[in-house]
């Protein structure tokens, strides 16, 4: 079934059961999803997509390994996962996956990971996360700025080393710190 359109007049959360995954994809991402259920996602505004639980999907990939597909679904959360909380999302997401035609009778390997350190901070709520943390700054104009992360809001960075907007920011990393006490 093709959908023409969502619209509601209330806000809120609003709970998808099932998003298949078929070429052509949303902006032409490998293995992506669905064109046009991504697109009526996208025309609502959504500031994120939540999973159960509090966790945040940050990426999902499906690569043909031999025969079978290995299905790497990344997930966040305001706080750090630990073990148990990542194998509570992948029982969670094993279970759907079991059921869902579209994956058809081709066995998969299912791989649930929270971003690595490495991660490039891209939403606000990577930066309140990462409070306290040693950050590298790459500018739109090339140059570089790094500080330590003392607060954020939705539009800009206070560090240590001064504010920044984050429409000026073309990457910006965490920097590993050995030797530091965890803030």
């Amino acid at each position: 079934m093709l959908f023409r359109s969502i619209s509601t007049t209330d806000t809120g959360k609003y709970w998808f059961s099932f998003v298949s995954l078929f070429p052509p994809t949303y902006n032409n991402t490998a293995n992506g999803n669905r064109k046009d259920v991504m697109q009526l996602l996208a025309d609502m505004n959504p500031h994120f997509l939540r999973f159960p639980g509090g966790n945040y999907l940050e990426d999902i990939r499906i690569v043909a390994a031999g025969k079978r597909n290995l299905v790497t679904v990344i997930v966040d959360s305001d706080s750090y996962l630990n073990l148990d909380q990542v194998a509570a999302v992948s029982r969670e997401i094993s279970e759907t996956m079991e059921n869902l035609r579209a994956m058809g009778d081709k066995p998969f390997t299912l791989e649930v990971t929270s971003p690595g350190i490495d991660r490039p901070l891209t939403l606000p709520r990577h930066w309140k996360k990462n409070s306290g943390k040693l950050v590298k700054i790459v500018k739109l104009d090339g140059s570089t700025l790094e500080g330590r992360i003392i607060d954020s809001n939705e539009s800009l960075a206070k560090l240590d080393s001064g504010e920044i907007n984050f429409s000026e920011i073309k990457k910006a990393t965490i920097q590993i710190e050995i030797g530091r006490a965890h803030v």
